[in-house]
């Protein structure tokens, strides 16, 4: 069962807190450059900001987690998680950070589905 805090960040607040959330509380995530990420992962897709204004105010090291998470919306949908899948097929140790935070993306995104319901 989910906790209240968790369903209250991912209903009321969105994505990002509850990414945040998933991997501070629940994935014992400590890295502030992921949480960071985690915080900002949606920020190029859903507003006018760019990867540079993240790098400018976040550093390369956040920039870089946020570009490697961010979808591509010019194109179309189906290629869009095509090449997520790609990406996940692809992925190796050294990014197990990335792994993490593009798994809690998927996991806030599956549970907000719940907050119609609810």
């Amino acid at each position: 069962m989910e906790c209240p805090i968790q369903h209250f960040l991912t209903c009321l607040i969105g994505s990002p807190a509850g990414v945040a959330y998933i991997l501070t509380e629940e994935a014992n995530v400590r890295d502030i450059a992921i949480i960071q990420a985690a915080l900002l992962h949606d920020t190029v897709e859903d507003t006018d900001t760019t990867l540079e204004e993240i790098e400018a105010n976040f550093g390369a090291h956040v920039a870089s987690i946020v570009a490697e998470v961010t979808d591509d919306k010019s194109l179309p949908y189906e290629e869009r998680k095509r090449l997520q899948v790609c990406f996940m097929l692809v992925l190796n140790t050294c990014v197990c950070r990335l792994i993490q935070l593009f798994v809690c993306v998927h996991m806030v995104h599956q549970r907000s589905v719940s907050c119609i319901f609810i």
